[in-house]
């Protein structure tokens, strides 16, 4: 599995925006989307390891 280096928020706040938020409230979620999605893959790598 490649590694992850961050996410790419344009695209991000796209997907947003598409569900209707408002893009400027979005962004200040960025950080806690980007944090939970590295958990969820570093979680996903220890059940594999398993």
């Amino acid at each position: 599995m490649a590694g992850v280096t961050g996410i790419d928020a344009a695209a991000c706040l796209a997907l947003m925006n598409g569900r209707g938020l408002d893009p400027d409230f979005s962004a200040l979620f960025l950080p806690y989307l980007e944090a939970g999605i590295l958990s969820a893959i570093a979680e996903r790598r220890e059940h594999q390891a398993k």
